[in-house]
């Protein structure tokens, strides 16, 4: 087991932070890519409908990448 002390980055896996937390970086590029998409429309109502529509196509097209490269028992 590696100790790091306090203020230290020894041991640290950037790729296991990923790995624990996708579920919570795919929500956040999902309302980032819904909040870019608004900047593109034009009325307010066209805007939510196009920000809500392209942050839950983004969040299906990252769910399905994760599966598609992720071991899943079936």
């Amino acid at each position: 087991m590696i100790v790091s002390p306090k203020g230290s980055m020894k041991g640290h896996n950037l790729k296991t932070w990923f790995i624990k937390n996708k579920g919570s970086l795919k929500t956040l590029i999902s309302g980032g890519c819904g909040l870019l998409a608004v900047t593109f429309a034009g009325s307010p109502a066209v805007q939510f409908l196009f920000g809500i529509g392209t942050g839950a196509l983004t969040k299906l097209a990252l769910d399905a990448l994760d599966f598609f490269f992720s071991e899943v028992k079936v």
